[in-house]
């Protein structure tokens, strides 16, 4: 039997089974953290919620030393006298609650009004806040994994919208002053401030039950101004309309090849400033990061949604004009009128959030059998 090998594709040692059990638990803990409630399973997850979640999960408690000298009651009296939220942290306690406030501080210390005392942390407090925010990196990269497989919409949707944050150690997708500072972050990076636009038309066209469903936005079926929305840094979009293009159930005999299903995002930010493009800051090679999620609408508000695809979009070309991704799935076995969620977060940037609602409809198929 030839041996088992050490290291994984990427040349990186094979995780041992304490390790991947330590990963299993953490991820269970954030599983159960932002599962879909029953009462309300399609309610939104909040950023308080998962930032919770990462806080209170055992590689916290793991890897952080409960003896470990900080100071974080100087930081929550420091970010209750600016007045930030902190009501999400009064749920959990002890050595939980502390790398709560660590990771809130480390999204926090960006603010002019804390840049000061951050420059001023002992070693011990500016470590611990350090680590509290990698491990929540490595929890939500695990979890952007994980959720889909589970087809779980809005736990799915909370962990991207909380990744960007965390990945540029900033606090809000809205407020001005964090804007501000993402602006500066990307210039530094060589990078344009993100402005997007998704275009669509609405074609709704019946379809036999088990027949490929594909949903395609381009800006060649967008005539009328009206259903095309802009989004630029910091703004949520979302269009009035979009296509969705049903292949009917093909005919026995040499069908020609359906055209690909195409969903794109355009970047009227194409481009970078200076004589040279800017190295990307990950091995990659992605300037720019996007998820594309597509949910299936439940008539019924009792059932939660189903995850149906998610697909990264990445921007490794700074000059390109727009990214495509090709979604398709099969129709559902009941005739009726279905409804298309499509969302495109970036897990990079904040504040890019777009989302559009579609319908497509399934026709009663009543062809008898062939006998």
């Amino acid at each position: 039997m030839a041996d088992v090998p050490q290291t994984m594709p990427n040349g990186q040692p094979k995780p041992s089974e304490e390790q991947m059990k330590a990963a299993m638990d953490d991820m269970g803990h954030i599983g159960k953290a932002l599962q879909a409630k029953p009462e309300d399973p399609n309610a939104t997850i909040s950023i308080e919620t998962v930032l919770l979640a990462c806080a209170t999960s055992p590689c916290m408690t793991r890897i952080i030393p409960n003896d470990v000298p900080s100071k974080i009651d100087e930081l929550e009296e420091a970010m209750k006298a600016e007045k930030i939220d902190m009501e999400w942290v009064k749920e959990t306690s002890g050595q939980a609650r502390r790398h709560a406030i660590a990771l809130l501080w480390q999204l926090n210390r960006q603010r002019a009004s804390l840049k000061e005392k951050d420059a001023s942390l002992d070693g011990a407090t500016a470590q611990h806040c350090s680590v509290a925010v990698q491990l929540a990196t490595k929890l939500l990269v695990q979890s952007q994994m994980m959720f889909p497989q589970q087809r779980w919409v809005e736990a799915t949707l909370a962990v991207a919208r909380t990744s960007s944050l965390v990945a540029n150690q900033l606090w809000s997708h809205t407020e001005l002053e964090a804007l501000v500072q993402m602006a500066v972050i990307l210039k530094k990076e060589g990078l344009r401030r993100p402005k997007l636009r998704l275009e669509a038309v609405c074609e709704p066209k019946e379809v036999l039950p088990g027949a490929k469903v594909s949903v395609k936005v381009s800006p060649s079926c967008c005539r009328r101004p009206a259903l095309a929305r802009e989004a630029r840094l910091g703004s949520v979009g979302r269009s009035e309309s979009a296509a969705v293009l049903a292949r009917p159930r093909p005919p026995p005999i040499h069908p020609p090849p359906p055209p690909p299903p195409q969903v794109m995002l355009l970047r009227h930010h194409a481009g970078f400033d200076g004589d040279e493009p800017p190295t990307p800051a990950n091995p990659s090679g992605m300037h720019e990061a996007y998820w594309l999620y597509v949910a299936g609408v439940k008539a019924d508000a009792a059932v939660a949604h189903s995850l149906l695809a998610a697909q990264p979009l990445a921007v490794r070309d700074l000059n390109e004009a727009a990214v495509e991704a090709s979604i398709g799935f099969t129709a559902p076995s009941d005739a009726g009128v279905y409804k298309l969620r499509v969302h495109v977060i970036s897990t990079s940037v904040i504040g890019v959030d777009l989302d559009f609602t579609a319908e497509f409809e399934v026709a009663a198929d009543d062809v008898p059998p062939l006998m």
